[in-house]
């Protein structure tokens, strides 16, 4: 405990179905941080037994506490809903299938206490599958923390952010009432991060690597076709991020977040013909439109790979009939 009597960390870990990964999650904190911490479970629904696990841990662990969702609300919900309960002097996120170095949430407290930051960021390290054998983080860090904020910094613009990795001075979060936006599908880490770092006086950052992020590709969002939903979420994270940074004069860093579609046109767009009616993809690249149209940009830029331009000028031209069809061609899917 600091000298508040409060945890040094609060570590929120929301659960879903995850009943045979979340405890070698949990280890990775409670077994390697030498300072203290509370950390929330929320069970979000799950039908396997996860309830069951986090209920045993926390039955032989006092630092863990478990919140019950009840009917599955999802991954922003649950988040919010352990926010709402923290206590620490900073918080932490862990997703139940991932995990920390030894060390990392150390290492992170040290950067952002010794320099009054409101945030610490490290590095994430993306693991392919259930392997998890990675370099791991020693103590103390490679070097001293870099202290700027995104008003200052250009590579903070133009970071889209991962909250995940990070470490979130609690008062800045409630000052600000930063939350996770539950009406989003998807973007609503990068969203909550961008909310964070613009409101930020002054972000941590290291060298080392804080956070493994496990990537499961039979769970993986970009290998399963899309939803509208899913799509249009692609598209309004990234509008309101861009009204975020303009509403704070970072112009420039908004823009940057309507410049820059081939992560979703590669991962997410190509699928639309083998998934979706051509009335439905219109609809879809009307509010493309909508968002250039508001902003004022061409969405792309000088590295903007040229099929994926074109695909984007078609859109841009109203030839949606002409998109849809580039989008099963072979050239729309070369690398």
């Amino acid at each position: 405990m600091n000298s508040s009597g409060r945890p040094d960390i609060t570590v929120v870990v929301p659960v879903f179905n995850a009943a045979e990964l979340v405890p070698a999650a949990l280890s990775s904190v409670l077994d390697h941080t030498r300072a203290s911490l509370e950390v929330i479970c929320v069970d979000d629904g799950s039908t396997d037994e996860s309830a069951m696990v986090l209920e045993q841990l926390a039955g032989t662990e006092g630092r863990v506490s478990v919140i019950r969702m009840g009917a599955n609300q999802g991954v922003s919900s649950a988040r919010n809903r352990a926010l709402d309960r923290a206590t620490g002097a900073y918080v932490s996120f862990l997703d139940a299938d991932d995990s920390v170095p030894p060390g990392a949430l150390d290492l992170l407290l040290a950067a952002a206490s010794t320099t009054g930051s409101d945030m610490a960021i490290g590095k994430v390290l993306y693991l392919e599958g259930s392997a998890r054998t990675a370099p791991l983080v020693t103590s103390p860090a490679s070097g001293a923390p870099v202290v700027s904020n995104i008003h200052e910094s250009r590579w903070l613009q133009s970071v889209s952010g991962h909250h995940c990795g990070n470490l979130y001075r609690r008062q800045l979060l409630e000052r600000h009432r930063i939350r996770f936006d539950a009406d989003l599908a998807l973007g609503e880490d990068q969203l909550f991060q961008a909310t964070a770092m613009v409101h930020a006086a002054s972000i941590a950052m290291i060298e080392d690597t804080v956070y493994f992020y496990h990537h499961y590709s039979e769970s993986s969002v970009t290998r399963r076709p899309p939803t509208l939903k899913l799509l249009h979420d692609d598209l309004e994270w990234q509008r309101r991020s861009a009204r975020l940074f303009f509403s704070h004069g970072l112009e420039r860093a908004g823009l940057d977040f309507l410049r820059d579609w081939s992560y979703s046109i590669s991962n997410y767009w190509l699928k639309i013909p083998a998934t979706f009616a051509l009335e439905d993809a219109a609809r879809f690249f009307s509010s493309l439109r909508a968002i250039t149209a508001e902003f004022g940009v061409e969405p792309w830029h000088a590295g903007t790979p040229a099929h994926h331009r074109h695909l984007l000028e078609l859109i841009m031209s109203g030839q949606d009939a002409q998109a849809y069809s580039f989008l099963a061609t072979e050239e729309a899917h070369s690398a």
